[in-house]
């Protein structure tokens, strides 16, 4: 595989990739040209932006004079609900800053950044398993009052295993 080294920076970019992005641009650019409407437009840019690049969630967010805050405008791969929770003050959050600051941000990793608020997309969570997880902490903070569970007094790990058997059996039987 060829390989461009680009000016501003020093990752090598893939010549097929950066193919891909020109046609991607290029398309981009027709769509925009070709149109009136702005959510119909930006609505058919995100779709093209996840059929080419996987973009899989994308939302264009304006701010509204009338509540003072920022709101999702255009979505794609969001439902009415998810849409509806995308409300944000100026200053709060990653979306809040950008606005605030008039600045973009580079965000290496999202699920590590303490600005993320996460309010469109919905998590699936099982809430009768979420409930057991009560039973189970429980358990261990039984376990831990064992003083040789907690310090881990047995060197071999077959005899902690052992020890840890039958504390169990223990906490069981009570």
């Amino acid at each position: 595989m060829m390989t461009k080294q680009l000016s501003e920076s020093s990752i090598p970019v893939p010549m097929d990739r950066q193919a891909e992005a020109l046609a991607v641009l290029y398309e981009i650019s027709r769509t925009l040209a070709g149109g009136w409407e702005m959510v119909p437009m930006i609505a058919r840019v995100l779709a093209l932006l996840d059929r080419r690049l996987g973009l899989g969630h994308g939302m264009l967010i304006l701010f509204d004079p009338q509540t003072d805050d920022l709101a999702i405008e255009v979505a794609h791969g969001l439902t009415q609900e998810e849409r509806a929770r995308g409300r944000y003050q100026i200053g709060e959050g990653i979306t809040g800053a950008v606005f605030k600051d008039g600045k973009p941000l580079l965000i290496p990793d999202l699920s590590r950044e303490p600005r993320f608020l996460n309010r469109t997309i919905q998590r699936d969570c099982d809430f009768a398993l979420y409930r057991e997880r009560n039973l189970v902490e429980r358990f261990f903070n039984k376990v831990k009052h064992f003083r040789a569970i907690a310090t881990r007094y047995d060197k071999l790990a077959r005899n902690y295993f052992a020890a840890v058997q039958l504390v169990s059996a223990i906490i069981l039987l009570n």
